[in-house]
Formats: structure tokens, C-alpha cells, sequence
């Protein structure tokens, strides 16, 4: 029997799932589990922070479940930048001083691949919005995914474990010289004065790029059609939060182009379960308070002044992208669960209940209470108004 947790952001992401993922992983293998995270959703826009007494690191696309030797699996809607996993799987083993071949990955032959113009795309696309831009990450995800909606220029991780180095280059030219040249041709003659678009067209890009993909995937990758053997416990890791989903229309058109919730893990179990009996539980992660990293709404936005002055977000820094962290109170105890219950209305009616917890982070932040516009909760309070959820106070920030 499988056991089966899935992991999401209640809000619009920044919540905690990274350091949760790990903590449950760390459960799991107590138990005498064999855990597998499942990255599931977006790709390396993710910044998921671990860390302990001594050791502090950002994970993007390598599940946070690897803090503690677990093994990461990109399914089929993830969408994997092969360019950059070398480097992350570097960068981890340096932190942890283990050696890089510890890190395993498996990896669905059907993900769709990040390329280097994809997120150079993103990156031009965002500079000529000016003030109008999205807020994006600048990594390249919803460019993916329309490029992979025309068969010609769709590439896959099958695709490329496939190939060798002059045949991902030659494929690379074919989307820059194919693709790219006629999105860009479309949005007139700013992208002429652009650094992103002298990038596109510098020809050692193809064959380097093509070089540190071959490798990555040769080195570090193993492809796995489905859940790889020897595994009996699930953590699906996802990113951003249920208020960014691609459904999610209150807040269009700032959303993420993935499902942030149960649809893409319960796609996962239902074929699982045709094999093997599993048992869920859901977590869903808030702070005590709101925050949205990027342009959009953001109901009952206030002052960080209004949370806590003195507090500091080591991972959520200022950048040309999102700009500056925003925070805001909680609007009401409606709308708090509003997005809990319309993501578990997946459910199937005649499937038992799991159980679902809400775990609440940084309540180191606001003196251990949950922050609405109308007041304030201590987790117990809390409990009291919303008996049919487990209500769970994490004691670390990030």
C-alpha cells in the first residue's frame, strides 16, 4: 500500500511546502518508508527553502524531500529545464557534502522540456510589457507550453534522452530560427533593442546549450514511465498555490499555466489504485498572513508595517521580475477555506474523506496567531471555527 501526501500552497504561494515536503519525508523514512517526492507542476520557477540548525538551501526543481535522501520524480506535467538541473544538483551536493551521484532523479519521458529560448522569450516578453507585466519568474514555463502545443517545435524529455549533442543543437536552431523568429517578428521593433533578443540570435548558444543538456540528462537523469520500483510512500510537491492555479479565474490573468492543487496527483492515484491500494492525506500550507510575490490582485493588501516591521524573507528578494514581496491580512474565515473546499470538490462523491490538514507558518512572525482583517486566531481558535480540518502550527519560518 502506497502512502500518499500531497502538498500545496493555499494561497498564492511563498507558504512553507518545501520545508513541510521535508519534514514529512523525514516521517516517512522514520517509519520505515521508502519515499519518492513527485515534482508535479511548473518547473525551476519554484524556490522551495529547507533548512536546519546548520545547513540552508533553495530547491527548484529537485523535490525538498532530497534534504533527507529521498528521490525526486518529474511526471508527466512537470516541466524540467535540463540546462539548469546540473548546476542545482551541484549546488545541493556542495551545501550537503555528499557527491552529486547521490541525487537521483527519474523523469517521465512525456515532460515537456524548458529551453534556453523559452526563457529568453519570457525574459523579452516581460521587458516590453514595461509596467504592464506579469510578474513572471522569467524561467521560461508558459512559453513551454505553448511552443509544445505545435508538434513541430514540441520537445520532450523522451525526446531528448533520445538524441546526441548535434542533434539537440540542430533541434535548438530549429525553434530559434522556426519558432522564435516569428513570435518575435510579432511583437514589432522593441525586441530589436533588446539584450534577450541579441541572445537569441548569438549562434554559440545552440551548441553550448546542446553540450550541457546531453550531459545532464546522460549524467544525472533516469527516465521512468511511471513510479520507479522500490518506492512505497508519495509526497507530491507542488508549486505556487491554489489562488495562481490556471482555473482559478478571480485572479486572471496573473496564474500560473499548471494546476497548483489535487488535479494533477489525483490523475497520478487513479492510476495508481487500478494496482495498488494507497492511502492520502492532504496538506495545504498558509502563512499567518498573505503574501503574493508579483503583479495581480491581492485582496486586504496592507503594509508589511502592518504584519511585522522587523521581518526579513531570505528567499522572496526583490528582483526585476516580481519586484517586491506584498503582503495582506487574511479577508475572512469564508474566504480562508473558500479555496480548501473548492480543491477538494475533486474528490470523488463516493471515495472516503482523507484526512486534510492546514499547517500555518510563521507564527513566529505575528506573535503565534493567524491574522485577519477583523481580528486574530491562535491556532486553537482557529481549530474551534474550522473542526472539519486539522489545523496544524509548524514552529519553523521559511
Amino acid at each position: 500500500m502506497y502512502s500518499c501526501h500531497v502538498v500545496a500552497g493555499k494561497n498564492f504561494g511563498d507558504e512553507g511546502k518545501g520545508q513541510l515536503t521535508a519534514e514529512l519525508t523525514r516521517r516517512l523514512l522514520q517509519a520505515g518508508r521508502c519515499p519518492l517526492v513527485i515534482r508535479h507542476n511548473g518547473g525551476a520557477q519554484a524556490g522551495h527553502t529547507v533548512e536546519d540548525k546548520k545547513n540552508r538551501f533553495i530547491f527548484h526543481q529537485l523535490g525538498s524531500g532530497t534534504w533527507h535522501g529521498a528521490d525526486t520524480y518529474f511526471s508527466e506535467s512537470f516541466l524540467p529545464d535540463f540546462l539548469k538541473i546540473g548546476d542545482e544538483i551541484n549546488a545541493y551536493a556542495k551545501e550537503r557534502k555528499c557527491s552529486p551521484d547521490s541525487v537521483r532523479v527519474y523523469v517521465n519521458g512525456s515532460c515537456r522540456a524548458v529551453t534556453v529560448y523559452d526563457v529568453l522569450l519570457n525574459s523579452l516578453t516581460e521587458e516590453i510589457r514595461g509596467e504592464q507585466r506579469h510578474g513572471s519568474c522569467g524561467m521560461g514555463i508558459y512559453e513551454t507550453v505553448k511552443r509544445n502545443r505545435l508538434p513541430e517545435y514540441a520537445l520532450t524529455a523522451g525526446m531528448l534522452a533520445g538524441m546526441n549533442v548535434r542533434e539537440i543543437e540542430a533541434f535548438l536552431r530549429r525553434i530559434r530560427d522556426g519558432y522564435i523568429r516569428k513570435v518575435t517578428g510579432q511583437m514589432g521593433k522593441e525586441t530589436g533593442e533588446s539584450r534577450w533578443y541579441a541572445l537569441m540570435l548569438d549562434e554559440n548558444i545552440p551548441g553550448n546549450c546542446a553540450e550541457i543538456m546531453y550531459e545532464n540528462i546522460h549524467r544525472y537523469i533516469r527516465m521512468a514511465a511511471g513510479i520507479p520500483k522500490g518506492h512505497d510512500a508519495l509526497v507530491f510537491e507542488g508549486a505556487q498555490g491554489l489562488l495562481l492555479d490556471e482555473d482559478c479565474s478571480a485572479y486572471y490573468p496573473h496564474l500560473t499555466p499548471s494546476h497548483t492543487g489535487l488535479v494533477n496527483p489525483l490523475r497520478m492515484l487513479e492510476k495508481i489504485n487500478q494496482e495498488s491500494e494507497t492511502e492520502l492525506q492532504i496538506h495545504y500550507v498558509t502563512r499567518t498572513y498573505v503574501t503574493r510575490h508579483g503583479q495581480g490582485k491581492l485582496p486586504c493588501e496592507c503594509d508589511k508595517a502592518e504584519i511585522n516591521p522587523q521581518m526579513t524573507d531570505r528567499t522572496n528578494i526583490p528582483n526585476p521580475w516580481q519586484e517586491t514581496m506584498r503582503y495582506a491580512k487574511h479577508e475572512s474565515l469564508k474566504a480562508f477555506a473558500e479555496p480548501v473546499q473548492k480543491d477538494l470538490q475533486l474528490l470523488h462523491m463516493d471515495q472516503c474523506m482523507p484526512e486534510v490538514f492546514i499547517h500555518i507558518t510563521h507564527l513566529d512572525e505575528t506573535d503565534g496567531k493567524i491574522l485577519f482583517t477583523d481580528g486574530a486566531y491562535t491556532p486553537e481558535e482557529l481549530q474551534q471555527q474550522l473542526p472539519e480540518y486539522h489545523i496544524v502550527p509548524e514552529r519553523w519560518t521559511e
